[in-house]
């Protein structure tokens, strides 16, 4: 991870939007964590755009919440150390919590690159980008917001009691309880380039289908807050939950596959006239 952190600083440091502060929540002390505060202090200048939090080995949820508490900004933006921001990510979330006030979080387009930063450009992620279709997307699907490219409002996390140990899936917890309390979306802008290598937690890790079902309840009572219509989409999260995993992801797969073709007709047909 020691590694990469450099790129990452880097892309924080040459942010066109400079009214930020980096707040480094470091897990435990150890060689890592020391070469870290070390590296992070050397780029992040001058010394009160930082602020170091220190704690003991606890495990990502109790890392997030500390960090958390020692925010004293409006927004608050993610970022993992593995990771890099473009140029304009925080300017362009920031503007638009700005001017959109019932947004409580907003995320990112992102782009997935290798373990040399190199952009794998047939993995590039689309996230939705209306309060409706991020809800829709959460209930039925999967996480609607990268996580690390989630910004949202400070006062609004530290309000449902920041992140929650829901094993392997705070992210999509999270979100789903800012749904219940405001606006979600992404901004249709590459805000990150999200690095994928062997190491990462979400590569190794599988969260509680029970906790899964959870969130997407979560995500489906603001769905059907939205609109009553939803009522008739109730059973599908547990429809998902009571076939498994595996199966959910056949079937999943199966679906993706159908709506392929149909894209595939559609373009055909629309070509002969």
């Amino acid at each position: 991870m020691i590694s990469w952190l450099e790129a990452t600083l880097l892309s924080i440091a040459y942010q066109s939007f400079q009214d930020w502060q980096v707040v480094l929540s470091l897990d435990g002390n150890d060689g890592q964590t020391s070469e870290a505060l070390r590296l992070t202090s050397s780029i992040i200048q001058p010394s009160d755009k930082l602020i170091i939090v220190k704690s003991r080995r606890a495990g990502i949820v109790e890392t997030l919440n500390k960090g958390l508490l020692a925010c004293n900004t409006a927004y608050t933006a993610r970022l993992d150390c593995d990771d890099i921001c473009t140029n304009s990510r925080l300017y362009e979330q920031y503007h638009f919590l700005e001017s959109h006030p019932h947004s409580v979080a907003c995320g990112t387009q992102i782009e997935l690159v290798d373990e040399e930063g190199i952009i794998l450009h047939q993995k590039r992620r689309h996230y939705p980008l209306t309060n409706f279709q991020t809800v829709a997307t959460g209930a039925f699907f999967n996480t609607p917001i990268a996580h690390p490219s989630l910004m949202f409002r400070t006062k609004a996390v530290v309000a449902i009691g920041g992140y929650r140990n829901m094993q392997h899936m705070e992210d999509y917890d999270l979100i789903a309880r800012l749904s219940a309390v405001g606006d979600i979306s992404n901004i249709p802008s590459v805000g990150l380039l999200y690095r994928v290598h062997p190491a990462q937690v979400t590569q190794s890790n599988t969260p509680s289908r029970l906790n899964l079902l959870r969130a997407r309840s979560i995500f489906l009572k603001r769905l059907v807050h939205i609109s009553p219509f939803y009522l008739l989409f109730c059973v599908i999260p547990f429809l998902f939950f009571l076939i498994g995993a595996r199966n959910e992801r056949k079937l999943r797969k199966g679906a993706s596959l159908v709506l392929a073709s149909q894209r595939q007709l559609i373009k055909k047909v629309v070509s002969l006239l």
